[in-house]
């Protein structure tokens, strides 16, 4: 269940691995102007969704000492219900540049690890939505070389 998200207000993008990291957020990100509002959902097959609204369902309960950290920082972690869009498709094609796209806007921000010419080389040589998502999991979300 990987997908792309890209969030084009704020010029971001990343992955979810699975539905647990795609349905839990802080308060503020399901709120109006949140993370959530207007995001874009890519899956392997090319079937793009948008994120219509979200709505807090519960809290999530981490444990007394981990839920009295996140009220420290800033709130709780909750389960979040999100209302997409019907679906309709992005070819390979459009959401690379897509993602180029992003990164060239603001280069010094993307580049923090000093390897985004290597990123943007292993995007274009890559054949598929699929190893786009590998990509940009590797990238954001582990180790990347």
């Amino acid at each position: 269940m990987p997908l792309i998200w890209i969030n084009e207000r704020e010029k971001s993008m990343g992955t979810f691995r699975n539905i647990d990291e795609l349905t839990t957020a802080t308060r503020s990100a399901f709120k109006k102007g949140g993370f959530y509002d207007g995001l874009q959902l890519v899956t392997l097959e090319g079937d793009k969704y948008i994120v219509q609204g979200a709505k807090k369902e519960y809290v999530i309960n981490q444990g007394r000492i981990k839920t009295f950290l996140w009220k420290l920082i800033g709130g709780e972690l909750y389960r979040v219900k999100l209302d997409l869009s019907d679906r309709s498709e992005i070819s390979y094609s459009l959401l690379l540049a897509s993602i180029l796209q992003i990164v060239e806007k603001d280069e010094e921000y993307w580049d923090s690890d000093g390897l985004l010419e290597q990123f943007k080389s292993k995007a274009r040589n890559s054949n598929s939505i699929k190893e786009l998502v590998e990509l940009l999991d590797e990238k954001y979300n582990g180790e990347f070389h």
